[in-house]
């Protein structure tokens, strides 16, 4: 599941996400993949901010897009 940010430069700035078009399942998780992540829908215009060491070592990703609400131009 996910990834984590291992290459960041500095480890005291916070991770700030926005969400726009699609909801989508987000899971943030632990230090090791063996942790059960936490799950957290996400709609558009959604924000999520993650400091600390969760910013910097903890697994984290999108598990799946959940439903599409962006509307097509024809």
């Amino acid at each position: 599941m996910g990834h984590v940010d291992r290459s960041k430069l500095c480890t005291t700035s916070p991770l700030a996400s926005i969400s726009l078009g699609n909801a989508a399942v987000f899971l943030i998780g632990g230090l090791t993949r063996d942790v059960t992540p936490i799950p957290i829908l996400l709609r558009s215009g959604d924000v999520v901010v993650i400091s600390g060491p969760a910013c910097w070592c903890a697994y984290r990703g999108v598990l799946r897009i959940t439903r599409r609400n962006i509307a097509t131009i024809s």
